[in-house]
């Protein structure tokens, strides 16, 4: 008989989280488990790479009306029962052997509030909790405590962002296990198979969704500064996001247009990383920045400011460069890999060697005994 697994889940964007949870669903044995992805909303820019092994199930059709109201009554006033109920009444007759909130917030909430007693509860965290608590507003008093608690298992995807987790919620250490998000090596090998065109001016790639907590407007600054300098170079921004048009207009009112370029979403951004210089991160809270070690599987230098996700994968400055959380610290990073040719050679093979800890097959025997 095949295990049974549920995973839970908003629509698929253009994350690292969601990224990662297509990463297991092409990789996991479908001759060993029966796999369900229930998510709140269907849709998002990664939808159709969902399997079609996949059993799909819509708690809502769309952030509808009912959904609001479920949610305000819930999260304000601590009445649970819409959500109780059609969460439950979509999921709670059917047998699963593992239940997988695969996101913070409104995928755990919604968790603990389903009732499959006789399921394995896992939930995972795909942010720094102590740093960033974008989501607990949907959650009423020690909702998002209890939830937790329920869990048999709460996995961290960093070992600082486990620390913080432990030291925010008073959980029985036990329960909770590091794993590190995985990449694809393989996959990405493919997808760069055809010849790339390196860019003739030094290029800076950045990606993630464009957020406050990703502070793309550090690009714009360090653009500013760059040009200052008289450097001859190019910043691409990769991803969408609520702050997309803030900063096309912060580029435009500082006469940035032709070096600061926003692709939006890129189906395959390994071809732009690739001909990158440099792949930097700017963010505030990471807990585990994907993009560096995809640009380190594809031999690119790494700069990132520090943050728990970013010194898990780069160590003190062993694979990459961290830089503090400044503008002038971002720039003086920036320009030691610019003047120093051999430091980004050493990064090149360094970060090569680093993408190698997170491929795939480790990434899925412990996947395998998280379900045991």
């Amino acid at each position: 008989m095949l295990n049974k697994i549920l995973f839970i889940t908003g629509p698929l964007n253009g994350g690292g989280a969601e990224r990662v949870l297509l990463d297991i669903l092409h990789h996991i044995d479908y001759d060993r488990y029966n796999v369900t992805l229930a998510q709140i909303v269907p849709g998002g820019s990664l939808d159709y790479e969902i399997p079609s092994s996949v059993k799909r199930i819509s708690l809502w059709s769309s952030y509808d009306l009912h959904y609001k109201l479920s949610l305000r009554l819930s999260s304000m006033f601590g009445m649970h029962h819409f959500l109780r109920q059609r969460i439950n009444a979509k999921l709670s007759h059917m047998c699963f052997d593992a239940v997988i909130s695969f996101l913070e917030g409104m995928p755990l909430k919604l968790h603990g509030l389903l009732n499959i007693p006789s399921a394995r509860h896992i939930s995972w965290v795909h942010c720094d909790l102590e740093t960033l608590r974008y989501q607990s507003n949907v959650f009423y008093k020690n909702e998002e405590t209890l939830a937790y608690l329920k869990m048999d298992r709460v996995v961290n995807v960093s070992e600082g962002c486990s620390l913080g987790f432990s030291r925010l919620f008073s959980i029985d250490s036990s329960k909770l296990s590091v794993i590190h998000n995985p990449i694809d090596l393989k996959k990405i090998a493919k997808l760069i198979s055809s010849p790339i065109l390196i860019n003739k001016v030094f290029t800076i790639v950045s990606v993630g969704r464009l957020t406050n907590v990703k502070r793309f407007d550090r690009l714009i600054k360090l653009a500013q500064k760059l040009r200052n300098e008289s450097v001859s170079f190019k910043i691409i921004v990769i991803g969408e996001g609520e702050n997309k048009k803030e900063l096309l207009d912060l580029t435009e009112n500082n006469h940035l247009v032709g070096f600061v370029e926003f692709k939006g979403f890129v189906t395959n951004p390994y071809e732009e990383i690739k001909k990158a210089n440099v792949l930097l991160c700017t963010s505030e809270s990471e807990s585990f920045c994907l993009a560096l070690v995809e640009a380190m599987a594809l031999s690119i230098p790494v700069i990132s400011t520090r943050t728990k996700g970013s010194e898990c994968i780069i160590g003190d400055n062993q694979y990459g460069l961290l830089v503090e959380q400044s503008d002038r610290s971002i720039f003086e990073g920036v320009m030691k890999l610019y003047n120093e040719e051999n430091l980004g050679h050493y990064y090149q093979q360094m970060g090569r060697k680093r993408a190698k800890d997170f491929d795939m097959p480790q990434f899925m025997d412990k996947f395998y005994n998280l379900l045991q």
